[in-house]
């Protein structure tokens, strides 16, 4: 946010860019992609540890919707991922200004996003439904709390966050303002998101979680008696 705006890269009148916006150019283009994508990889690696010590806790009636909430976040991530290495169009600040349109490489940029979304929409809704109604998961009644609220803070601004956007069509006329109004929504959704899936900290940490992962690397390292 800070180099688009200092290299002249965002209109004047765009108090708050959409975060895509931030992609458009170097160098800021490259820190976009690059952030982005060990992002993605951060939230596969964590879904890959739920999946191996939190979510076999689970009650066997509620298996569905953790393998759903699983393949949900992998879903997110593959959206979070191709939104970073396919960014919005070089010459967006002619868009905005009324001097250009926009092209097939931000409409492809932004169904990656839709992607990210819609994953990231069904992982959290899946986890908080399964976090309330399991009752041998290890979940403290903050963590299910806190959960439930940022799933509302990324589902409130997701209409408004995706018609403001340039990319999706809906909108002829492009009202810089309006488009502020917008991003306040995309950024309250994406850190709500990233939130959510760090919030699992709280989860990893408990007693039966830590416990089956040391023991897992303990059955790991230890030698077969057979092999000699």
């Amino acid at each position: 946010l800070f180099l688009a705006r200092s290299n002249g890269h965002l209109p004047d009148d765009l108090w708050l860019p959409m975060i895509s916006f931030n992609s458009a150019l170097l160098p800021e283009r490259f820190l976009y992609a690059v952030g982005f994508t060990l992002t993605a990889a951060g939230i596969v690696l964590s879904a890959l540890f739920a999946n191996a010590y939190f979510l076999p806790l689970v009650e066997d009636q509620h298996k569905c919707l953790s393998t759903t909430s699983f393949w949900a976040a992998v879903v997110a991530a593959v959206g979070l991922t191709w939104q970073a290495v396919i960014p919005i169009q070089a010459n967006v600040k002619d868009v905005l200004e009324g001097k250009g349109t926009i092209d097939m490489q931000s409409q492809v940029h932004q169904i990656g996003a839709v992607v990210l979304f819609l994953g990231g929409f069904t992982h959290c809704i899946c986890m908080d439904i399964l976090l309330w109604r399991s009752k041998t998961l290890p979940a403290l009644a903050v963590s299910k709390q806190l959960k439930l609220v940022l799933t509302i803070a990324m589902l409130a601004p997701f209409l408004i966050a995706m018609i403001r956007h340039p990319a999706s069509g809906i909108e002829h006329k492009i009202d810089l303002d309006a488009l502020s109004w917008g991003a306040v929504g995309q950024w309250t959704m994406v850190l709500a998101l990233l939130f959510f899936v760090a919030s699992y900290q709280l989860e990893f940490n408990q007693d039966q979680v830590v416990g089956g992962a040391q023991q897992s690397r303990g059955e790991g390292g230890r030698e077969n008696p057979n092999e000699n």
